[in-house]
């Protein structure tokens, strides 16, 4: 296919998935009692709180720059009691409960505005935590309007602070971002579900990089990690190679993208081509984590030999040129993005014309936690497994996109059920074989 004809195969493709597969976050189809609209964001005088005056109040700090100091703690002091009017925690169970009259996008300013005001005060993190837990809660009831409403603040711009936040909560400050983000009010949910799973994969792998045996218990992973750190060698693909995946005969460098890498950044390999030549083939590593891996690496005083780039898969064509690599890879990862389908049409957006992208996952990773389990919001899963051409399927319990059907256009799906490549799983558990050759 032509470049041109292929792009706008896959813009037309984003926009039909936009409108037809992406549904809510798993299990949570809307806020139960909330009907949306812009009244979330409006807040007139019927909501409890003046939220129009700290509207007026906080866009003029933000336009000025000054949401610090002695303006952002005479902010907090003024609306600090309007949150726990209308905003509960039972700590127990951590569950947030936000009053009928609440005013959603007031709620999540006021709480921002507090949270940068603990931020600058001594002993404050645990109420800058606190604060969080209420603007991921409130910010999900007023999503789908914050973005074209008066406030100061962006969903974008906010969900980027809070990865600031999660990568180093001590050091968090406030700062302006730009939207850079989907109006779409359903992949936002998905974006903001994926951002409150971020702790919790974090810590998992803070644990994991850690050479104590009290924190990282399990010897075979202390292991891995000192071979890594010591030789840069990492298992990293469950195919017996990827040369086969690619056209060892042209004369260029030979790229594959490892996508979703996680920390352990696996070096450059060989292959041999017909003449049993060999060929060095780059590969380069990115991660939507990255940063946060970066900044363990140093809590640790690691010296890595390899480190993967910060580029989510919703947003390669960002980080790399068109066609820039012959094969694009992810293991147990896509299945972590908030948008995976996205994340495909990303990949092949940075793939050759002819060359493949590879995935291999768990089957049905979603299903275990119910899909609200850390960054577990989909499964993946093949149709029809006993025919000649098996689907391979995204879903969840509000959404099921059917890959093989909505790429027919622009590339080939080959997909299987393989048994799992770990040699400890049980013996009905399966993986997802996906192979997507780019026309």
């Amino acid at each position: 296919s032509s470049l041109p004809a292929l792009l706008s195969e896959m813009r037309r493709l984003g926009v039909a998935c936009l409108a037809s597969c992406v549904g809510s976050p798993a299990q949570e189809v809307d806020i139960p009692g909330l009907t949306r609209s812009t009244v979330q964001c409006d807040c007139d005088e019927s909501h409890h709180g003046h939220w129009r005056e700290l509207r007026r109040r906080a866009s003029d700090a933000v336009h000025a720059r000054s949401l610090h100091g002695d303006t952002v703690h005479q902010l907090c002091s003024e609306w600090f009691p309007a949150i726990f009017q209308v905003v509960s925690m039972d700590y127990e169970t951590g569950t947030i409960i936000a009053s009928p009259d609440a005013c959603p996008a007031g709620v999540t300013t006021a709480c921002i505005i507090c949270a940068e005001s603990a931020a600058e005060s001594e002993d404050g993190l645990e109420r800058v935590e606190t604060m969080w837990s209420f603007i991921l809660h409130t910010l999900d009831l007023c999503v789908h309007c914050l973005d074209d409403s008066e406030w100061p603040f962006t969903v974008g711009g906010i969900l980027e602070s809070y990865a600031d936040f999660a990568a180093d909560p001590a050091q968090w400050r406030w700062r302006n971002h730009g939207t850079g983000l989907s109006r779409d009010t359903a992949r936002l949910r998905f974006q903001l579900y994926w951002t409150k799973g971020l702790n919790s994969e974090v810590s998992f792998w803070r644990e994991r990089l850690s050479l104590d045996p009290a924190v990282n218990e399990e010897a075979q992973n202390r292991q891995i990690l000192l071979d890594w750190l010591s030789t840069g060698s990492v298992s990293w693909y469950h195919d017996d190679t990827l040369c086969k995946y690619m056209d060892l005969s042209v004369h260029r460098q030979l790229r594959v993208l490892n996508s979703g890498s996680g920390p352990f950044s696996p070096a450059g390999f060989v292959c041999q081509d017909a003449l049993a030549t060999p060929r060095r083939v780059s590969v380069v590593s990115t991660d939507g984590l990255a940063r946060h891996y970066h900044k363990v690496y140093d809590e640790y005083g690691y010296e890595p030999p390899v480190t993967p780039l910060q580029c989510p898969v919703e947003h390669l064509q960002s980080c790399f040129p068109p066609s820039h690599f012959d094969v694009a890879h992810m293991r147990n990862s896509l299945d972590h993005a908030y948008s995976p389908f996205d994340g495909i049409l990303q990949l092949l957006a940075v793939t050759r014309s002819g060359g493949y992208v590879i995935l291999r996952h768990a089957r049905n990773e979603g299903v275990p936690g119910g899909f609200v389990f850390g960054l577990h919001q989909w499964s993946f899963d093949i149709h029809d497994y006993t025919s000649s051409e098996p689907h391979f399927l995204i879903w969840n319990p509000t959404t099921s996109i059917d890959v093989t059907a909505e790429l027919r256009n622009i590339a080939e799906v080959r997909t299987e059920l393989k048994r799992h490549p770990s040699p400890d799983a049980p013996e009905d558990e399966r993986y997802v074989w996906v192979d997507i050759r780019k026309l």
